[in-house]
C-alpha cells in the first residue's frame, strides 16, 4: 500500500490500481486494510514495519505488486 502520489522503480514489472481506504485493522504484526477499487473492496494484510505509513479511511491509496505474484485461483 502506498500513497496514491508515490513512485516506485521498476515499473514495468509492477502492476498497480488506485483505490480508498474503507478501514483499517491492527492486527498484531499485520494492518488489514480494507480497499475500496470502483464498486469493489480488496482486503490488504501488510508487516507493520516502523517507517510505513499508516493510511486511515477516506485516504487515496495506490496498491501494487509485482508481476511474478500474481497467482490465479478458482472460486
Amino acid at each position: 500500500v502506498l500513497p496514491k502520489t508515490a513512485e516506485w522503480a521498476q515499473t514495468d514489472q509492477r502492476q498497480y490500481v488506485a483505490g480508498a481506504v474503507d478501514d483499517m485493522i491492527f492486527a498484531g504484526p499485520l494492518r488489514k486494510y480494507h480497499v475500496r477499487v470502483g464498486n469493489n473492496v480488496l482486503i490488504v494484510r501488510e508487516h507493520v514495519a516502523a517507517d510505513q505509513p499508516v493510511f486511515q479511511p477516506g485516504e487515496e491509496v495506490c496498491l501494487t505488486w509485482l508481476r511474478s505474484d500474481i497467482r490465479f485461483v478458482s472460486p
